[in-house]
């Protein structure tokens, strides 16, 4: 599963922390490459259309890469998750941002630009704490 989180206050104080739970913080901020996948219900989303909704510091958007749409509903349900999930079917999230390991995270800021990238999993609990103080 590919994440991606739009939002992200780009401060220092931040991206020490990210740094130190493992994220490659980008050198410079580029605008991070949009792409339109349909959710679990079957509705198109941009990338760029969760950006700066709501007054939300931290946003979760998952991609789940080239499984069907039967098999990551019956992975969210059974792991009762609750933010939005988009169907990247063909890999096309996957080819745009260069994956080689899943799961890979991108950090967006809330005007769109490219953060920091972590490959493999962490505690989501954590980051999210320190995402939203």
């Amino acid at each position: 599963m590919l994440v991606f989180s739009i939002g992200v206050d780009a401060q220092t104080v931040v991206e020490e922390r990210l740094t130190a739970e493992g994220f490659a913080i980008a050198p410079e901020r580029t605008e991070a490459p949009d792409f339109t996948l349909e959710t679990l219900s079957g509705e198109e989303r941009s990338l760029s259309s969760y950006q700066g909704i709501n007054d939300d510091r931290f946003k979760i958007v998952a991609v789940d890469l080239q499984e069907d749409r039967e098999t990551v509903k019956e992975f969210t349900d059974e792991l009762d998750l609750s933010f939005p999930i988009l169907l990247d079917e063909r890999g096309i999230a996957g080819s745009i941002y260069g994956i080689s390991a899943i799961p890979t995270t991108f950090l967006i800021d809330k005007d769109g630009g490219l953060v920091a990238r972590l490959v493999g999993s962490r505690e989501w609990n954590t980051i999210g704490m320190l995402m939203n103080e």
